[in-house]
């Protein structure tokens, strides 16, 4: 009987160790790590909860952000976005594409157009990323098409 309880005191320890191994790996691998520190106009590379407001507060539109790489002067990656509203109160920021941006050094202002394929018939968010956060205004900007709003797009993952 003494032979059974020693076998079923290591079981219950082995069990009891490996259980507190696989929270310590667990807790070293965070889903979301925070930039601790970014330069002016430095938006970090990772994915941003996207939201687009009309002029009167209301949400026209929302989805993510995918930045892939940003320098001190320039922003790349694609969105995926869902609009709520006609396209005559959001312009072609429905459905998926490519962003390409750049930023000013002087001021930190990103500058990203969610159309760089089109002439004529962009939007575009211009913001300031600050405290885990990209805001600012966008605006759809075409031949005879000027509309704008607000916008924030906080960031979700960030990815070193």
């Amino acid at each position: 009987m003494k032979k059974y309880l020693t076998y079923a005191l290591i079981f219950v320890t082995m069990l009891i160790l490996a259980g507190c191994t696989a929270a310590v790996k667990q807790a070293a691998q965070p889903a979301i790590v925070p930039p601790v520190v970014t330069p002016a106009g430095v938006i970090p590379i990772g994915t941003y909860k996207y939201t687009a407001l009309d002029q009167e507060g209301k949400v026209i539109a929302a989805g993510e952000l995918y930045i892939t790489a940003a320098t001190p002067s320039s922003v790349t990656g694609t969105w995926e976005i869902k609009t709520a509203a006609p396209q005559e109160m959001t312009g072609p920021q429905n459905g998926k594409g490519a962003i390409h941006g750049s930023v000013e050094p002087k001021s930190g202002l990103i500058y990203l157009d969610l159309n760089p394929d089109m002439m004529d018939n962009n939007v575009v968010l211009t913001g300031i990323f600050k405290d885990g956060k990209l805001s600012g205004a966008w605006g759809w900007y075409g031949y005879a098409v000027k509309i704008k709003g607000s916008f924030t797009a906080e960031l979700k993952l960030f990815t070193k």
